[in-house]
């Protein structure tokens, strides 16, 4: 849990809370259920809206809304990134929302058929580049040069 709360720099007050909120509902079996049997399906999905709920109600709308994005890999990469550039928070949300939108355009071009490899290849090398003039017009040219660098670096 406290994985999935990152970056909400909770008090520990909030994070009992919140711990207490979901662990009543998640003691319940049907949580966990795989199945397929509907009415055990119905339950789950139930106790996922209460648990959702409870989260919300002990964060708060705005912490609420953080959590969720939280939750999100590409939201994640984004402040890794941001972070390890050095930039400031508040550039964290315009540079998922490009990458967001890119991994968008990355999944669609993928999954057109009527492209030839060529041609998604060269449609992934127009993002890719619409991506880097996207970011560059929030991070600067410096923070950039890094980001490449930070991504290039990394492992795949």
């Amino acid at each position: 849990m406290r994985n999935e709360l990152r970056g909400l720099d909770m008090t520990p007050a909030e994070f009992r809370a919140l711990f207490q909120a979901r662990d009543s509902i998640e003691q319940q079996d049907e949580i966990n259920y795989a199945g397929n049997d509907p009415a055990k399906l119905r339950r789950k999905q139930e106790l996922e809206t209460q648990r959702e709920a409870a989260i919300e109600q002990a964060l708060g709308k705005e912490r609420y809304a953080n959590y969720v994005l939280s939750r999100d890999p590409i939201f994640r990469q984004s402040q890794a990134t941001a972070e390890q550039l050095g930039a400031p928070a508040e550039v964290v949300l315009p540079i998922y929302q490009i990458n967001q939108l890119t991994e968008a355009e990355r999944r669609r071009i993928q999954n057109d058929t009527t492209l030839t490899v060529e041609e998604k290849i060269d449609a992934l090398a127009a993002t890719q580049a619409d991506q880097q003039k996207s970011l560059e017009k929030i991070l600067g040219p410096e923070f950039l040069k890094q980001s490449l660098s930070v991504t290039n670096n990394s492992p795949q």
